[in-house]
């Protein structure tokens, strides 16, 4: 079973560097910090090194000063890449990586490609966050106060809010054992999704104009230009919040924004209101992945061309 053999190589080995894909959103901070912490009650040596800095929304989380962006002369016997579904997707911190290192490879995408020396992968997790704390519960190591919030940071997020299809009951259990240690719900809930500056919903007004449905009124879409997102100077995640508008529309399936990018890429953020579209397939066709009901590719090419073309795939996976 894969998580034994995680768990062979956490008890056996003494130094660990943990990463996780870029763009940093909760359930990848969550599982790097819980299984930092997990680490350390352990007595081993953990740096954790992303290509991002910690987004705001996010620094009211204890230790999160852990999180780099460079890992110094640290050598790492053992590399962990928590909620990432291809080695690619930490960036630049592939430029920290030594070869020949054991890779653990702990995540929840179902278009994960197994890339590690042992691989753990779960879909049916809501969270990456769900994975380590079966960890914690295997190894009998104690929760604690910022264990749990940790974890519950990671868990409210990929579940947004408990309000996502992926959300389970076993999501509900976790959740009410993680609520023993008195973390401050309402406070966790203000931190991630009430804290927004006044200027980064000016940017997403700027936006909000550009939303177009097609015919069936199932599809519902933005389009972010790069003029506007040149202005950007926070962590603001613009594709989530405008994703979040488009899938409140009523009769609305699928939910994307088109972002444009340096280079002459496109990327393309996918959502599912329905249990029966899979935009992983959707999304895997353009060379990106993720999960069923959430995923993203990136594309090179011209914005009007690749609009097209996305909206006519979207229109065949419709039941």
């Amino acid at each position: 079973m894969s998580l034994k053999n995680i768990i062979e190589v956490l008890k056996t080995k003494n130094n660990f560097l943990v990463t996780s894909h870029i763009n940093l959103e909760g359930d990848a901070i969550g599982s790097q910090l819980a299984i930092a912490k997990l680490l350390k009650t352990l007595n081993k040596k953990v740096v954790i090194v992303d290509e991002d800095t910690l987004p705001e929304e996010y620094q009211f989380l204890p230790e999160s000063n852990l999180i780099l962006t460079n890992p110094g002369n640290f050598n790492p016997e053992v590399i962990i890449f928590v909620d990432c579904s291809g080695f690619d997707r930490v960036g630049r911190v592939i430029g920290f990586i030594p070869q020949n290192r054991i890779i653990l490879n702990i995540d929840h995408h179902i278009s994960n490609n197994k890339f590690g020396t042992v691989n753990w992968i779960d879909p049916k997790a809501s969270a990456c966050v769900e994975m380590i704390y079966k960890i914690y519960k295997a190894m009998k190591i104690p929760l604690n106060y910022e264990a749990a919030l940790y974890l519950y940071t990671g868990l409210l997020t990929d579940t947004g809010s408990f309000r996502y299809s992926n959300t389970t009951r076993f999501s509900h259990l976790m959740a009410a054992d993680l609520m023993r240690f008195d973390i401050p719900l309402t406070k966790i809930y203000r931190y991630i999704y009430e804290s927004n500056r006044f200027s980064d919903i000016k940017f997403l007004s700027q936006i909000l104009p550009t939303l177009k449905k097609d015919k069936t009124g199932r599809i519902a879409w933005f389009i972010a230009k790069r003029k506007i997102l040149r202005k950007m100077k926070t962590s603001f995640d613009i594709s989530e919040n405008l994703l979040n508008v488009a899938r409140s529309i009523k009769g609305v399936d699928i939910a994307l924004v088109f972002k444009e990018m340096p280079h002459k890429r496109i990327r393309v953020n996918f959502r599912s209101q329905n249990i029966n579209l899979d935009v992983n397939k959707l999304a895997q066709y353009f060379g990106g992945g993720g999960h069923p009901g959430a995923s993203g590719a990136t594309i090179s090419g011209k914005l009007s061309d690749i609009e097209r073309r996305v909206l006519r795939k979207a229109r065949e996976i419709l039941v």
